[in-house]
């Protein structure tokens, strides 16, 4: 069964690397030769799995992309009916949110009509808006596209892992085709909701969501740092501060202020935890028979509890990508405990990474895909030997729980490197003082928060109170360490670094010297005083950006560089944050030596 998994694993990274969908033709032609080979070759059984990742992938792009709109409705005015299934982006002139169970018709030819769209609109106004539930806009839509850029951020890419089918802007909003009803969160209103489809799911958890964000908007002067805990209750991080966000980048601790995997798992072992010792305290006061099922049923018990908790969380969360993930691993780890059916835990593990791609075959696009499941894998390789922490004294403890963060960064390494994320030298010691830090004091905090404010909503203030301070001395830490400078390996040593990687983590699972671990510090040494040293090439490279209207040209020498021209700039950055930089930090270029610009005009000297 392992060789059919990772059949159809290889099957799903096989279709993107070829990046093309097939005709239906080929896809049946792939399904049909698929249930020969299982009936007439068993040997090569696996290879069925191959083809049926292939064509299951190629099918699920193929379904995205059909719904991109149809070029007749670009340029036009349009009627788009829908739901508000994000929480709104708001800017100082515009607002941003997306549009899902959309119908789409051109304005006076009600026959030609789109549906079942996802949306991505801005509305321009100074005016305070706060889109919710069922609303009907007049707007203008074109095909989700983004400007080219190998090293910075693919914004088409974002676009179709969403799923968005046409991205535009409101001219205006027609009569609101909702139902008023207000809906009240403990002592204070927290808003009015809208109609919603029947049985939309979306539409409803992002009622819920809107409700706590203006809950948490009403409490912005006893809140220092609301942003983050919306960022921790939600997963939206759109009021974090430019600053703030740049120092968790530097010290490696971003994927801690967004739910993801991490706080997944952390809201699911602490929920087992606390509902495994109260069944325990019960069932001490049970009778003996009622006892003895108490002790039996706790841990099923425990783990459902668990699960459900846990995709609570995520659907608060806005069932975000990262987190559909993880809720898919920690349902597929409770399920094999359960039934007692998986195996090992690797086995487990590949499982779950099946499922997820079962799920969502593009998942693979995702740079949190591979760290999430290669920081299980190498937990689980740097915990072999399965000592129970019981019967190890408290240093030892410690000692494990340092080699384990250690293990996940530098296993780590090769993912962030290539994805062009850079790794913090700092980002070891930070995320051993604040992932503890964060995911048994301020999460739980921040969790209880909520969960009492039916029944106090003084509690729930004073708690909330606490965990804005947790957050402002989690800052003050993590600023102390983003003075240092993030290690960037380009392309052309990438060999090097991923060598370096996995010697470090050869030494991590087999310490030659345990006494001293020496291996950690050898390692510590290496990247510090590791200086990229530029390639032995005569050849000047030429690279002219897409920054779409406008020019923008870099001639690059080793690491020196001459620039013609910006591009231009967006409402929010320019085409020079969004393509130069991020190619001039990927070849490991310092500083520029020429800075030329034809003209002034925003389009050619922007940003």
């Amino acid at each position: 069964m392992r060789s059919w998994m990772i059949a159809y694993l290889t099957g799903i990274v096989a279709f993107h690397i070829g990046g093309a969908t097939f005709s239906s033709y080929v896809i049946h032609g792939m399904l049909f030769l698929s249930i020969l080979i299982f009936f007439g070759l068993k040997t090569y059984r696996w290879l069925c799995f191959f083809l049926i990742a292939v064509s299951w992938a190629s099918v699920y792009s193929a379904h995205i992309t059909s719904k991109f709109i149809d070029s007749s409705f670009e340029g036009v005015d349009l009627i788009a009916s829908g739901y508000v299934c994000s929480l709104p982006n708001k800017k100082e002139q515009f607002v941003t949110f997306e549009l899902c169970g959309s119908s789409l018709s051109i304005l006076g030819q009600a026959d030609k009509t789109l549906k079942r769209l996802r949306l991505k609109l801005s509305w321009y106004t100074k005016d305070s808006v706060d889109p919710v539930g069922l609303n009907t806009f007049v707007v203008r839509i074109k095909k989700p596209h983004g400007l080219e850029n190998p090293y910075g951020f693919s914004y088409e890419k974002w676009l179709f892992r969403k799923a968005i089918s046409g991205v535009g802007y409101i001219k205006k909003r027609v009569e609101p085709s909702a139902i008023e009803s207000e809906v009240w969160f403990s002592e204070g209103r927290a808003g009015i909701f809208y109609q919603c489809p029947l049985l939309s799911f979306s539409c409803y958890i992002t009622f819920a969501r809107t409700a706590v964000s203006r809950f948490l908007d009403t409490k912005s002067d006893q809140l220092n740092n609301r942003a983050l805990i919306k960022a921790l209750t939600l997963g939206y991080r759109g009021e974090i501060d430019g600053q703030v966000w740049e120092v968790l980048k530097n010290t490696g601790t971003q994927h801690l202020i967004a739910i993801s995997g991490l706080h997944i798992g952390l809201v699911f072992a602490s929920t087992y935890f606390l509902v495994f010792t109260l069944l325990r305290i019960i069932g001490v006061a049970l009778p003996l028979k009622a006892h003895e099922v108490a002790l039996r049923r706790r841990v099923p018990i425990s783990l459902l509890s668990s699960l459900i908790l846990s995709f609570s969380y995520s659907a608060i969360a806005g069932f975000a990508i990262s987190t559909q993930r993880a809720l898919i691993m920690v349902a597929v780890f409770t399920l094999c405990s359960l039934f007692r059916v998986g195996g090992s835990a690797y086995n487990r593990l590949l499982l779950a990474a099946v499922v997820v791609l079962i799920v969502d075959p593009n998942s693979v696009l995702d740079n949190g895909f591979w760290l999430s499941f290669l920081a299980v894998a190498v937990l689980f390789l740097s915990s072999m030997k399965n000592v129970k922490a019981q019967a190890l004294p408290r240093y030892a403890r410690l000692g494990g729980a340092v080699k384990l963060q250690w293990a996940i960064s530098v296993g780590l390494f090769p993912v962030l490197l290539a994805g062009g994320m850079g790794v913090s030298y700092t980002s070891l010691v930070a995320n051993l003082v604040v992932i503890p830090f964060i995911g048994c004091i301020t999460v739980p905090l921040l969790l209880l928060s909520f969960l009492v404010v039916p029944f106090s909503n003084s509690l729930s203030e004073l708690l909330l109170v606490a965990v804005d301070g947790s957050l402002s001395l989690f800052l003050w830490f993590i600023e102390l360490l983003s003075g240092f400078e993030a290690v960037s390996i380009s392309l052309e040593s990438a060999i090097f670094g991923l060598s370096l990687c996995l010697l470090a983590l050869f030494a991590i699972v087999y310490p030659l010297f345990k006494a001293v671990n020496i291996w950690a510090l050898s390692v510590v040494l290496l990247l510090i005083v590791f200086k990229e040293q530029p390639p032995e090439n005569k050849k000047i490279e030429v690279v002219v950006f897409d920054v779409g209207q406008g020019l923008a040209v870099t001639a690059l020498h080793q690491r020196h560089a001459v620039i013609y021209d910006t591009g231009p700039s967006y409402r929010e950055g320019s085409a020079a944050e969004r393509s130069i930089l991020p190619y001039l930090k990927a070849k490991g270029v310092k500083e520029v030596d020429w800075l030329l610009l034809s003209h002034g005009d925003d389009d050619h000297a922007g940003g």
